[in-house]
């Protein structure tokens, strides 16, 4: 299934596809209905400074030149694994058309391993969903929001890198075409 969104130049959502409230009730997300996110920032729904920072590089330097960006990451639910991909296509008056699109999905294995000692908050990656319990960053099994305290989102330093040269390459494009 493919989701989208369009942001207008302030990144104010102002679109959503035909699916979009369909995902969102089936995923327990009430609060994502399109009719309550009409309007807002796409900022209010984003968690983790990291996140927002990345991915506000990489909106820009779309946006200023004039290039599609997409990266994958993982987006799981309380039953599935799920991997997706994220396309933004710039559009002109400084919109942005973002889709995401289901690439894979399993359900969660109920035997992986969980660890026995945890920190007072679990940074989790908002990429690629790996877990700090305090000695580097590892697969986590299940879904965030199963372990039994407050998740913190941000990146782990490899998707934070890879994101960094997306946006790097994204500039060296527009500079060698322009």
């Amino acid at each position: 299934m493919e989701l989208s969104y369009t942001l207008d130049a302030g990144d104010r959502l102002v679109g959503f596809s035909d699916t979009w409230n369909d995902s969102a009730e089936a995923d327990d997300g009430p609060g994502a209905l399109a009719e309550r996110l009409l309007g807002r920032s796409l900022w209010d729904a984003v968690t983790g400074e990291a996140v927002r920072h990345r991915l506000g590089q990489l909106f820009a330097i779309s946006r200023h030149s004039g290039q599609a960006c997409q990266m994958g990451y993982r987006c799981d639910t309380r039953q599935l694994q799920r991997i997706h991909r994220m396309r933004c296509q710039p559009a002109p008056g400084g919109v942005l058309h973002v889709s995401h699109r289901t690439i894979w999905s399993a359900p969660h294995d109920p035997a992986g391993p969980a660890p026995r000692v945890l920190p007072d908050t679990l940074p989790v990656c908002s990429r690629c969903l790996k877990a700090n319990f305090g000695s580097g960053w590892v697969p986590l099994h299940g879904h965030p929001g199963d372990e039994e305290l407050p998740v913190v989102y941000g990146l782990c330093d490899a998707c934070d890198s890879h994101l960094a040269e997306v946006g790097r390459r994204m500039l060296h494009r527009s500079r060698v075409s322009g």
